[in-house]
Order: C-alpha cells, then structure tokens, then sequence
C-alpha cells in the first residue's frame, strides 16, 4: 500500500506544472577573438505575468558582467 502511495505522489508531482518560464538561449559562435562582438538572442516566455527586470550576465574566469537588463 505504501508502494502505491508513493507511485501515485510522484505521478501527481510530475503531473503538475512546475516550470513558470521558458527560456530560449541561441547558440553562439564556437570561438571569438579580443574586441568582437557576441551576439547571442535570449527570449523568456513567462507563463503569468511578471513586473521585474530580467538581466543576463556573463560571467567569464570568476568576473560577473551585466549585459542585459529590461
């Protein structure tokens, strides 16, 4: 009985929806030199409405920078 318990808690876990958000990232070139430029397209589709800001960062050798912010 606690077999059946536990079977039917985890299909009710993944059942329900969890995810708030999709986040699409695309793919960037394979190598870059010092002073080009990175162009990388990032789409957040939110399933509610969300009033915040959305930034992305690059973090590169341990040092964060804010690229992005709306």
């Amino acid at each position: 009985m606690k077999r059946l318990a536990l079977i039917l808690g985890i299909l009710f876990l993944f059942s329900t929806q969890i995810v708030s958000a999709e986040i699409l990232i695309s793919q960037p070139q394979g190598v870059y030199n010092f002073g080009d430029n990175l162009n990388v397209n990032v789409t957040l589709k939110p399933n509610v409405e969300v009033n915040d800001f959305f930034t992305v960062d690059l973090i590169c050798y341990g040092t964060n920078f804010d690229i992005y912010k709306n």
